[in-house]
């Protein structure tokens, strides 16, 4: 195939891969969320608490909880950036004597998890090394799933909680109380002081759509949300919910869409251009090759196309005077030479070479 059609395919690929993300990225729910009806959502969870009569809310604006009775739930991933005000107001909740319910992914390179963790002074560790570049054994490693046990618990696997094995974990503080553990005894679940509040790290996976047809998973959020009352207020900002006054108040982000959409468009233009042949293919002179026999034939084929005699006839009787001072020449030979034609040179070729031997025999 050309080079062309090549640069065609890639352009294509590039192209299908972008907009397979723009549509994904326009059709996706965010995961963790209490609106989302995807596997990974919340929606079951916070349904259950309002069936069973607890006080549920959403948060659409920037985290400032004002109430102490208010149990913050944060579900991560975010899809926003936390901000130090919002840092400042979870400072001021735990200080309050709030709740926070922290739902951490358990992935690697987590800036936004990492930014609330260290609000609080929360370290993380590496719970199972990182993950396998072989595709299967990647799935193997992604699809992992633990059964977390508890210290109490009387050993009912129909009890357990389900959750996907994470890459990380966070350490507890000294003080703090372990509620389930997962492999190896690693500590997943837990509860934490900070100031005059508490903080309870978990899987966000534990109270998935997908985790909590399972029993156990069910029962530990039915024990939570007793021995946690209050409102349950689910950050929904983080991951896109918006108040209508918090909307007015944003810049349109149409301006850099269509930014995006000119470096895409400048992005195909150079490939093609670059993909494009500049002229004709350019060839190589081929390789000249030979004896030095067939390179002197070459040289005077090229002299006698342009009619070099006379210079060719001079010059060969001064090389041969300096070759050998005492060579003695016929003084004729010299005019001959300033009007030698083909002829001429080929007769003053032949005279010096004869005056050149009859040296040599007399030697």
């Amino acid at each position: 195939m050309k080079k062309s059609h090549w640069a065609a395919i890639g352009l294509l690929l590039f192209a299908t891969v972008v907009g397979s993300m723009l549509i994904g990225g326009l059709t996706r729910e965010a995961d963790s969320s209490s609106l989302s009806h995807n596997s990974r959502g919340w929606l079951v969870a916070r349904l259950y608490l309002e069936r069973r009569g607890y006080d549920v809310s959403l948060i659409d604006k920037p985290l400032d909880v004002g109430s102490r009775n208010t149990v913050l739930v944060l579900g991560f991933p975010w899809q926003r950036r936390g901000t130090a005000d919002e840092a400042n107001a979870l400072r001021a909740h735990l200080a309050r004597g709030g709740t926070i319910i922290l739902a951490y992914t358990g992935a690697a390179n987590r800036l936004e998890e990492d930014q609330v963790s260290e609000t609080v002074n929360v370290q993380w560790k590496d719970a199972r090394g990182k993950a396998p570049l072989n595709p299967i054994s990647w799935r193997k490693y992604v699809s992992t799933e633990w059964r977390l046990s508890s210290d109490s618990s009387r050993g009912d696997q129909a009890e357990a909680i389900l959750t996907t094995a994470p890459q990380r974990a966070p350490v507890p503080p000294p003080s703090s109380r372990i509620l389930f553990r997962g492999e190896e005894g690693l500590p997943l679940i837990f509860v934490t002081s900070y100031h005059h509040g508490q903080i309870v790290f978990l899987p966000a996976d534990v109270f998935s759509n997908c985790r909590m047809s399972n029993p156990g998973n069910a029962n530990l959020l039915e024990t939570l949300a007793h021995a946690f009352p209050g409102t349950w207020a689910f950050d929904e900002y983080h991951h896109g919910l918006t108040a209508t006054a918090a909307v007015a108040g944003q810049a349109s982000s149409r301006p850099f869409d269509f930014l995006l959409l000119q470096l895409l468009f400048l992005y195909i233009i150079a490939v093609f251009a670059l993909a494009k042949r500049f002229g004709p293919a350019w060839e190589d002179a081929p390789v000249i090759s030979g004896s030095t026999a067939s390179f002197l034939l070459g040289l005077g084929a090229i002299h006698d196309r342009l009619g070099h005699y006379r210079d060719a006839a001079q010059l060969l009787c001064r090389r041969a005077l300096d070759l050998d001072p005492h060579l003695k020449l016929p003084e004729p030979l010299a005019l001959t030479a300033s009007e030698a034609d083909r002829s001429g040179f080929i007769r003053i070729v032949r005279t010096v070479s004869e005056y050149q031997q009859s040296r040599r025999r007399k030697r």
